[in-house]
C-alpha cells in the first residue's frame, strides 16, 4: 500500500489490517476479482476502497484525464454513506455519490461536479 495512505491510517489509529483486509488486499492488488461475505465491523470496506485508494495514488491522472476512475455499486444507501464516509476521511479521493432521492439543488451541484472532473470514485446504489 502506497506509503501516504499508510501514513493516512496511522492518523486514524488503523495500524493492523483486519483478517478480511489480509486476504483480500494482496488479491485486488493483483487485479483479481474477489467475493468477501463478512460480518459487520470486520473491514470490508476497507478492503476494497484501500486498493482503489492506492491505485489511485500510483497512477496519477493528468489534467487532461479527469475522469472517473472507479465505481463502487453498493445495495443500500446507508452503505453508499458507509463508503463516502470513509472514502472522505482524509484519504484525499474525489467521490461523488448518487442515490434517486437526492434534492434537485444537491443533484445539479453533484453533477457539475462530474462534468468538471472532480470526481476520481463514483459510488452509487443499485
Amino acid at each position: 500500500i502506497h506509503l501516504q495512505l499508510v501514513e493516512t491510517l496511522h492518523s486514524q489509529n488503523i495500524i493492523h489490517p483486519t483478517t478480511v483486509q489480509m486476504q483480500t488486499i494482496l488479491k485486488i492488488l493483483k487485479g483479481c476479482n474477489i467475493l468477501c461475505a463478512a460480518e459487520t465491523g470486520s473491514g470490508k470496506t476497507l478492503a476494497y476502497l484501500l486498493p482503489i485508494i492506492h491505485r489511485l495514488q500510483e497512477e496519477p491522472f493528468t489534467d487532461s484525464e479527469r475522469n472517473i476512475r472507479a465505481v463502487v455499486i453498493v445495495p443500500s444507501r446507508e452503505l453508499a454513506e458507509q463508503v463516502t464516509s470513509v472514502a472522505r476521511s482524509e484519504m484525499g479521493v474525489r467521490h461523488m455519490r448518487l442515490q434517486g432521492e437526492m434534492p434537485a439543488t444537491v443533484r445539479e451541484g453533484t453533477f457539475r461536479n462530474f462534468q468538471k472532473g472532480n470526481v476520481d470514485v463514483l459510488i452509487c446504489r443499485e
